[in-house]
């Protein structure tokens, strides 16, 4: 057996800086009236050159800090520095250790709450495993021991505390890395979190603050001011050479973690990750190492960075090695290793970490080739476990996926001394990093590529770069929670929140899970998959359990084609002379879109083809309430919050579906007049995406439906019952004052007459799950803190309801809308009361339900099917003979119009 010492390590003080002016440790005065500034060191901790840019950012642009990255600098450069500089001494003698002019010199400005700085700082290091931001404004000091901060400081530096709550004006870098996907505008919540300052009609570049800044510099700045530093160390060495299972141990921490350890197994998979400078690959013990605990996986990551290396780094560029005249590449799969590095538990927002080995000082090639581990196969399906000895497969103990519980532990899970393999949290996590073999999985979820309506019809126009896929493995899940389409759903009552689901992404790793294919819930391979188990940190610092495919051979095209609308379900209520048709749809934040033209043709727009939807799917219900309505510029902050344009384009949008389907049996089969009924929330005020001032309105055909209008109701008006048991103001707002709607979106009330009959609709939009931790985090159980808001305002519309009701026990009422809980939820209970039925659940005297249990749903969330979109009916309507479905348009298929399935209601007038 050939041993290979093939990877140099490298010196962190470049030869041509000694010859210079030696390895120079800080700024220092070169000659009387001059300073020495460098970037010396800037991987670890602040420098005189950073120090000065952020300086100048922060005085000349008035912020109150300034975050610069370490890209940003040159490696070991230095220049001298004095008062009055002119801007051509500074353009040639500073700007040099600067990367001016690039993306990292851009600057983003805004501004930012104190406890998002916090977070944004110390996640950032961690992921980085180094010093990466220079700053101006702040102090930080972190101290990293295996990926986990065993110290950290982050304070004004003043001395005082970040407040939480506050926002601070800020100034940070627009670099590549800022702007890439996934990238840490993602992880860190700058999308959401930076609210950036408008009206800017110039690109502001921080070399540009700091010419400014010099030109009129009358005296020295304390550049030499140790503003932050990342410390990263280790806790010492492992003599002996350690398993694999070794360093995974039975808990969710490794045992080792912190220490340097030497280990040896087979590549089963690996990549480059551009975006982060990165080698990655999954190295596993030989079977013949394994141990015989089911707890430990036998693989773990191993990351070898390849820029910006705090301590020991690897030459990469030496990964073409030449054994015996042949020239073989390093990291390639199959290769027998052994190496040396630090174990890290790489931090996630949720509070769980992936193991692995970093900070790799030594790197040995055993064997160029050799076989991969066989793959631990997962299946739900008994008998084909069993079948498995004739394949040859290998079978743990652990192969039966959970398919109940997530996690029954109570505390936090990085404290826990056992894995418990009933869990599902548990029993991934002891396959982490594991080939692995999934037993003809169906696909229950979808994410990213053309899973959204792409203008073009066919092109990929507008496809998200990424494809997530959610699957189940052969008869893993029970029948009883299979949706009639074949996806999953979740059941509450029992907290099965389907632990069996097993995403699958397009990654570095692999390319074969493409953007442009087209799937569809329910479909199932022929095939089985096999991959790695990783366990990977998402976009937004979450970490998830995800699959890595590997078998390239298999027909991974797609398995469904892209349906048109006309192929989607339709409802089969109609409106007629006796029946009233409501319907309800969260249209995701709509606003004017008009159609475009894209290569000589017109394309269809999203606002035209929701207009079709309601068409063709929904079959022009007689009032249809709109959720998400954005105003008429969309998330631009600038104008005000009215919609009236966007629901003129919806409506537009109806009128010239129905006119292009006329003669077929996809137009309206009966007349329209849709008017639209809205108030515009007061600005900025009520959630949803910045700028966009979502709110709930409505449309209804008023050559079917009467419609009254009274008042003229702002946004904060109060609406109250008259006398004779009508609106004071029609259309109102549900009680926009009451503390319990404060910051969110105010419910929308409304009174119809059909058939001489009075007929209330209040439209609803609670408060989001936003603030709720994961089931997939450490802290177990997790905290659903949002479900209390929205048990307030569902306690809110009863009180409403009952107001109406004391006028009119007799009042035909239809709460309805997009209540973000599920049909079983606390909230959705005091929502019923003893006046409202919920019309998903309901079941009459006779046993008679009017949606069947397995098509419950208008959501699907990670694969998981499930009911956010309800309608709750009073007695009145329920003596209507009521019929509800769910033309699921969105949530089983790609191309979808938005993210949520419409909802459609039908009530019999003519019953007594």
């Amino acid at each position: 057996m050939n041993v290979w010492h093939n990877l140099t390590l490298k010196s962190s003080c470049l030869l041509l800086l000694v010859q210079l002016s030696g390895c120079v440790e800080g700024p220092r005065r070169a000659e009387p009236g001059e300073l020495l500034i460098d970037t010396t060191g800037r991987y670890e901790r602040a420098t005189s050159a950073s120090n000065l840019i952020t300086s100048a950012v922060k005085r000349e642009g008035e912020f109150d800090f300034v975050f610069f990255p370490t890209e940003g600098l040159k490696d070991n450069e230095f220049a001298l520095i004095e008062p009055g500089m002119s801007a051509e001494e500074v353009e040639k003698k500073v700007l040099r250790l600067y990367k001016a002019g690039t993306d990292y010199d851009k600057l983003r400005v805004g501004t930012m709450r104190g406890s998002t700085i916090r977070n944004f700082v110390l996640n950032r290091t961690l992921e980085t495993d180094r010093h990466d931001l220079h700053v101006a404004g702040l102090r930080y000091y972190i101290r990293i021991v295996g990926g986990l901060p065993q110290i950290y400081n982050i304070e004004m530096d003043n001395g005082e505390a970040l407040e939480d709550d506050r926002y601070y004006r800020i100034a940070i870098s627009d670099g590549e890395y800022f702007r890439s996907f996934p990238g840490y505008r993602f992880r860190h919540d700058f999308d959401r979190g930076l609210r950036e300052e408008r009206g800017t009609t110039e690109d502001l570049y921080a070399t540009r603050y700091l010419k400014s800044y010099l030109s009129h510099l009358n005296e020295y700045g304390f550049w030499d001011d140790p503003r932050s530093m990342v410390e990263v160390e280790d806790q010492g060495v492992v003599a002996k050479p350690v398993k694999i299972s070794e360093i995974q141990g039975i808990s969710h921490i490794s045992p080792l973690q912190g220490y340097r350890v030497t280990t040896t197994g087979v590549i089963t998979m690996s990549a480059y990750s551009s975006d982060e400078g990165v080698y990655e690959f999954y190295l596993q013990s030989q079977e013949s190492d394994w141990d015989d605990d089911p707890r430990t996986s036998e693989a773990v990551l191993v990351r070898v960075r390849d820029r910006g290396t705090i301590t020991h780094g690897l030459d990469l560029s030496q990964r073409s090695l030449e054994l015996d005249g042949q020239v073989v590449e390093a990291f390639e799969p199959g290769q027998l290793v052994r190496l040396s590095g630090v174990v890290y538990e790489d931090l996630t927002s949720t509070g769980m970490t992936r193991t692995s080995l970093s900070d790799i000082s030594s790197f040995e090639i055993l064997l160029p080739e050799t076989s991969l581990p066989r793959p631990i196969y997962l299946s739900g399906d008994r008998q084909a476990l069993a079948d498995t000895a004739l394949t040859g497969l290998a079978v743990p103990v652990s192969t039966q996926i959970p398919n109940e519980t997530i996690s029954s532990y109570r505390g936090n899970l990085n404290q826990k001394l056992g894995l418990n393999l009933a869990d599902g949290i548990d029993f991934w996590e002891s396959l982490e990093g594991m080939r692995v073999l999934i037993n003809q999985p169906t696909i229950v979820g979808m994410g990213g590529g053309q899973k959204d309506f792409s203008v073009g019809q066919g092109d990929t126009k507008g496809a998200k770069q990424y494809m997530d896929l959610y699957l189940i493995a052969k008869d893993s899940a029970s029948a009883d929670q299979r949706t009639l389409k074949g996806g999953l759903q979740i059941e509450e009552q029992r907290q099965d929140f389907n632990p069996e689901i097993i995403k699958m992404t397009d990654h570095h790793f692999n390319d074969i899970v493409d953007s442009n294919y087209s799937f569809e819930i329910g479909d199932q391979f022929d095939s089985d998959l096999i991959g790695v188990l990783g366990y990977d940190i998402n976009s937004f610092g979450g970490g998830e359990y995800i699959f890595f495919i590997s078998n390239e051979s298999i027909n991974f095209k797609g398995l469904s084609g892209f349906r048109s609308l006309e192929e989607k379900p339709r409802t089969s209520l109609i409106a007629s002379e006796d029946h009233l048709t409501i319907a309800s749809f969260n249209v995701e934040n709509l606003s004017v879109e008009p159609d475009e033209v894209v290569s000589g043709k017109v394309s269809v727009g999203r606002t035209s083809e929701i207009g079709r939807s309601i068409v063709i799917n929904l079959r022009c219900p007689d009032i249809l309430n709109l959720v998400e309505v954005q105003d008429n510029n969309g998330d631009a902050f600038s104008g005000d919050a009215s919609a009236q344009a966007t629901l003129e384009s919806i409506i537009d949008a109806i009128n010239r579906a129905n006119q292009d389907k006329q003669g077929t049996e996809y137009a309206c089969p009966h007349a329209l007049d849709y008017q639209s009924i809205n108030i515009d929330p007061k600005q900025n005020q009520e959630g949803g995406e910045p700028g966009g001032n979502i709110r709930v309105a409505m449309i209804y055909n008023a050559a079917r439906v009467g419609f009254e209008s009274r008042g003229q109701s702002g946004p904060l008006d109060e609406t109250f019952l008259l006398p004779d048991g009508s609106l004071s103001a029609n259309p109102g707002r549900v009680f926009p004052n009451d503390g319990r709607f404060s910051g969110t979106r105010k419910s929308l009330v409304a009174e119809f007459s059909f058939k001489g009959e009075r007929v209330f609709v209040l439209g609803n939009h609670f408060n989001s799950k936003g603030g709720d931790t994961s089931f997939w985090a450490a802290q177990q159980p997790p905290v659903f803190g949002s479900e209390r808001r929205r048990a307030g305002l569902a306690d809110g519309i009863n009180d409403f309801v009952e107001m109406i009701l004391a006028k009119d026990p007799q009042a035909g009422i239809l709460v309805l809308g997009d209540f973000n809980d599920f049909s079983e939820s606390q909230a959705m209970r005091v929502l019923e009361d003893n006046d409202l039925a919920n019309l998903i659940s309901y079941q009459d005297q006779d046993g008679r339900v009017l949606v069947d249990p397995r098509d419950r749903y208008t959501y699907n969330y990670a694969g998981n099917s499930q009911p956010l979109d309800m309608m709750f009916a009073s007695p009145r309507l329920l003596s209507l003979f009521p019929e509800m479905e769910i033309p699921h348009i969105n949530t089983d298929y790609m191309r979808q119009v938005a993210d949520h399935d419409p909802i459609v209601a039908r009530f019999n007038f003519a019953a007594q």
